[in-house]
């Protein structure tokens, strides 16, 4: 009977280290995003070789998964406006970003600006309200993303034109993720479709 009851607990326990655990690989994965980009940015790259280099290599990673029907019921047309709007929208945005503003910006933008265009396009595509809760979330991270630009974020000449980029991007982003929601499709349908599609 103890046993039965603590294993709720243990449940909650260990689903909570995976969240954690998933939290920090995203994390990295989104700090890795931002230092890569920025050094291909500054270096011999283009928007456009970078691209090619992250959709060449989804595609061979995400071709076994096509091949086994991870697209079986999805219509072309969603394929291609999750590829237009995940893929080439934030990517070529965001790497154009970079050549024009600081890794910092892209730092507090591409996260940051995400839930209020997220909580915009649901409001207006889903009909989501923005509820109070939602609403105090959302002024927390504005205060964040003041805390974490500073006085120093307006000190780079010409960075603004990067910044209206970095926006863009998360606005493609956000489009993507409303989308996905919309269309109920899984995670593995989504990932295969930008790959596939920008490919």
């Amino acid at each position: 009977m103890i046993h039965g009851l603590l294993a709720p607990a243990a449940d909650a326990l260990a689903e909570r280290r995976i969240g954690f655990a998933i939290a920090i690989a995203v994390l990295v994965i989104w700090t890795g995003f931002i230092l890569a980009s920025r050094a291909g940015a500054k270096g011999t790259l283009t928007s456009w070789d970078m691209a090619a280099l992250r959709f060449g290599v989804s595609f061979v990673a995400l071709l076994p998964a096509a091949a086994g029907g991870a697209l079986r019921g999805v219509a072309f047309g969603r394929v291609a406006a999750l590829a237009v709007t995940a893929g080439y929208g934030f990517a070529l945005l965001a790497y154009a970003a970079f050549e024009l503003a600081p890794a910092a910006h892209g730092a507090v933008l591409l996260p940051g600006a995400l839930p209020f265009v997220t909580a915009l396009l649901a409001f207006v595509w889903l009909g989501e309200p923005i509820s109070r809760q939602r609403g105090l979330s959302l002024g927390l991270i504005a205060l964040g993303i003041l805390l974490l630009a500073g006085i120093g974020f307006f000190n780079s000449p010409g960075a603004w034109r990067g910044d209206i980029l970095f926006f863009l991007a998360t606005s493609s982003w956000a489009a993507f993720t409303i989308l996905v929601k919309l269309w109920k499709l899984t995670a593995l349908q989504a990932t295969t479709s930008v790959a596939l599609g920008c490919a």
